[in-house]
C-alpha cells in the first residue's frame, strides 16, 4: 500500500555526524527561535523496516518519524494520512506526534492551494499493504511503530513515533507534487514545524476525526500539479 520514502529520527542536541541528513528537512528555511533546542534530523537508508527501529535506538533518538508516499488501487485515491501505535507505553506521545505531523504537513501543503484531503490520524493497524505471512497478519502492527512480539519481532523502537503518508503517488496530481522540488520542500517545512512543536510547550490535542472528503474537484489547483481535478473514492 505504501512506497518507501524513508524514516527519520530527531533528538535534542547537536545534529548527529556520519549519517546523511534528510536533505529536504535540513534545507527547510527556519528562523532561529530563542531557547529552541537544536535538533538532529537524520535519514537512514535501511534495507528493511525492522532495522530502522534498531537505527533509531542506536542514534538515541527522542522520536521516530516514518515518511512514506502512499499508493492505491485507483488513481482516485488521494489525501494525507498519519498512523500511530496505540499499544505502546508511550501511546499518548505517539498520538501527539502523529497529530502534529498530520496537522502541520497538511497545513503547509494546503497553504499552497493544493487542496489535499485530510484522511486523518489513525491506528497503524489501518496502514500497510497485505500481510506477507500469517505471522505478520496476526501481529497487526507496522514494524516501524509496533511492539515486540515473542518469536516474531524482537527489536521494537524505544521512543515515540508516527508514520505520515502525505500524498498518493498513484494519483497523478498528488504524484506530481511528490516528485517536485517544491512539493518535497513544503512537506519538509511541515515536518520541521511538527518536530519543533513536539519539543516545545505542549498543547492539548483531542482525538482527531478521520476525514475522507468525497470531492476534490472544487476550486483551482496551483503549484507543480496544477490542473488536476479528481474525485476521491
Amino acid at each position: 500500500m505504501n512506497s518507501r520514502f524513508g524514516a527519520s529520527y530527531a533528538r535534542r542536541g547537536q545534529p548527529l555526524p556520519g549519517i546523511p541528513c534528510l536533505d529536504a528537512v535540513r534545507a527547510a528555511p527556519r528562523a532561529p527561535l530563542q531557547g529552541r533546542p537544536a535538533l538532529g534530523l537524520l535519514q537512514w537508508p535501511c534495507v528493511n523496516v525492522a532495522s530502522r527501529d534498531v537505527c533509531a535506538d542506536m542514534a538515541k533518538a527522542d522520536i521516530l518519524i516514518g515518511i512514506y508516499f502512499d499508493a492505491g488501487s485507483s488513481t482516485l485515491n488521494a489525501g494525507s494520512m498519519t498512523g500511530y501505535d496505540a499499544n505502546r507505553p508511550f501511546a499518548a506521545d505517539n498520538l501527539r506526534l502523529g497529530t502534529l505531523l498530520q496537522t502541520d504537513v497538511l497545513a503547509a501543503m494546503n497553504a499552497q492551494g493544493w487542496d489535499i484531503p485530510d484522511d486523518g490520524v489513525v491506528s497503524d493497524s489501518f496502514l500497510g499493504g497485505p500481510a506477507l505471512s500469517d505471522a505478520a497478519a496476526a501481529y497487526g502492527h507496522l514494524l516501524l511503530l509496533g511492539p515486540a512480539d515473542p518469536g516474531y519481532f524482537s527489536t521494537p523502537s524505544t521512543m515515540p513515533g508516527a508514520l505520515i503518508e502525505p500524498l498518493f503517488i498513484t494519483d497523478p496530481y498528488e504524484g506530481s507534487l511528490a516528485d517536485s522540488a517544491l512539493g518535497q520542500q513544503v512537506i519538509a517545512q511541515g515536518l520541521t514545524t511538527a518536530v519543533e512543536q513536539y519539543f516545545g510547550p505542549q498543547k492539548q490535542h483531542g482525538q482527531p476525526q478521520k476525514k475522507r472528503p468525497s470531492d476534490r474537484s472544487a476550486g483551482a489547483k496551483t503549484g507543480p500539479g496544477s490542473g488536476r481535478k479528481n474525485t476521491k473514492s
